[in-house]
């Protein structure tokens, strides 16, 4: 049983019978959420939680494991470097290891301020029809959105010459609450409303057409927002106003209304979305994920890396990057409860999962598909390799039970090692970015030790992980989700 603290009239209830996974989930930079997935009979299939602090949440997520009737199991999987490797050889798709990294990156669709990120592959919105084999259709992977237009990339680095410390390039972040809400308002509106005090964005700021969009986040000096999974699953029905919703008119007079889609589109949000996915699993995209990787998850997310490839965002954005303060966040001044919405609402980069260049994919020039015309057997897919929505490997996943390989080769080994030390600066010189401290030592999942040396030990509540991913999770159904992670106000696990 379980009571919100936002609502403390209602009391839900779930059987411990009907628990299949509770995963530790990082809320507000600091490690005390939780995860819950039930059976979809349940009445309450999927939850998150936020807890007051770190050991509330151990204390809850021991609670739960140690009742008879729940079925966790204490495996450990080596999934990331398995799941790599497995990307690499073209055995899942560019979607369902990106999804993956977000899960691992303890981002959530349960989450609204830690929602999945996934990037801009298409760079025209103009042309009837597009070319994927055409590198000039494509948005450059190896770089930050931000770093697309060199004019303003000047202009923000001329800024953060001038600033004092901590100094950061972009003033606001590639995913947060607002971004997420501004693509699925005409789903979701009434968290929008929550989120704006009841009222919509002006109708000239709403989500109105894909390349005013593009547009604005090539060159505005303010707006750096990736995608978010939908651009790539499901119909595209989050781009039309199914609901009639009155979200205002422009100065220009045009009502806001369905989404404007580029021409390729042929105005069928569907194919919108299939384009987008078949780009996305281009070849071309293939051969350049890994650069986007290395900047969300990777080595370019932090550190020097970060700074030589202009992906510098203010340190409250990171793990640990807003030190002891955010220690104090959950106590009831007005001070640190501004600074805690603040961290919330501009946006959080996910964990951190290598420390070193990401590997690319395995693209050899014999076996290389045109997913824009098919493979040899007229599959639009381009074959087997390339699942959608991850039916390939859930089949995989039904047969085997256990999408890991017991005996695989620890090839990846060498690209998932802990960190190289940061060259000191010689005397008189200082470094040209800030360093965040290191998060803290508290126990996370353990994925064949690649967690930042954060574990306190092996980690029983990641039991098949890798059958989470392929849930769908993109139903009509988002609408009911808690997206906004209640707190507790009466917890009972007898």
């Amino acid at each position: 049983l379980y009571c919100p603290v936002n609502d403390p009239t209602e009391l839900k209830e779930i059987k411990l019978t009907d628990v299949k996974r509770v995963l530790r989930r990082r809320y507000c930079l600091q490690n005390t959420g939780v995860e819950i997935y039930c059976q979809e009979k349940s009445l309450v299939s999927e939850l998150y939680l936020a807890l007051a602090d770190n050991s509330e949440r151990e204390l809850l997520v021991n609670l739960i494991l140690q009742q008879e009737s729940v079925t966790a199991s204490d495996r450990n999987y080596n999934s990331l470097p398995e799941m790599t490797r497995r990307w690499q050889n073209k055995t899942i798709s560019n979607y369902d290891y990106l999804l993956y990294l977000n899960i691992m990156g303890d981002r959530s669709i349960n989450d609204i301020h830690q929602y999945p990120v996934f990037p801009w592959v298409i760079a025209d919105y103009d042309s009837d029809q597009l070319d994927l084999s055409d590198p000039a259709t494509f948005r450059d992977l190896t770089k930050p959105i931000g770093a697309l237009d060199e004019a303003r990339l000047q202009m923000l680095k001329e800024r953060f010459e001038e600033m004092e410390d901590p100094k950061f390039l972009y003033g606001t972040h590639y995913s947060n609450p607002a971004f997420v809400l501004y693509f699925l308002v005409r789903v979701v509106p009434e968290c929008l409303l929550c989120l704006q005090n009841g009222h919509f964005d002006h109708a000239d700021r709403a989500f109105h057409s894909v390349k005013e969009v593009w547009n604005n986040v090539l060159h505005c000096h303010h707006d750096f927002k990736e995608l978010i999974p939908e651009f790539y699953e499901g119909d595209g029905s989050f781009l039309l106003n199914e609901k009639r919703l009155d979200l205002g008119t422009r100065e220009d007079g045009t009502v806001v209304d369905h989404v404007i889609l580029p021409p390729w589109a042929n105005g069928d949000p569907a194919e919108f979305v299939a384009v987008n996915r078949r780009a996305l699993e281009s070849d071309h995209v293939s051969a350049h994920l890994h650069h986007w990787i290395d900047l969300m998850f990777g080595y370019k997310q932090r550190g020097e890396p970060a700074f030589a490839a202009d992906n510098v965002f203010h340190p409250w954005t990171y793990e640990g990057g807003a030190g002891a303060m955010v220690e104090q966040l959950y106590h009831t001044d007005c001070s640190t409860l501004a600074q805690r919405a603040q961290i919330l609402e501009f946006g959080q980069s996910p964990v951190q999962l290598f420390h070193r260049p990401h590997v690319p994919r395995h693209m050899p020039a014999g076996r290389r598909r045109r997913f824009n015309g098919g493979d040899a057997n007229n599959n639009p897919n381009g074959g087997g390799a390339v699942s959608s929505g991850g039916k390939n490997l859930r089949g995989q996943l039904n047969k085997t039970g256990s999408l890991l390989n017991p005996a695989f080769t620890s090839s990846l080994n060498s690209h998932h090692t802990p960190p190289p030390a940061q060259p000191q600066p010689g005397p008189g010189q200082q470094s040209p970015l800030p360093q965040p401290p290191p998060p803290a030592h508290v126990p996370r999942r353990v994925v064949d030790g690649m967690d930042g040396g954060r574990s306190g030990g092996e980690n029983p509540v990641l039991n098949d992980v890798t059958s989470l991913l392929f849930r769908n999770w993109f139903k009509p159904r988002l609408g009911a989700r808690l997206l906004f992670p209640p707190k507790i106000a009466a917890l009972d696990v007898n």
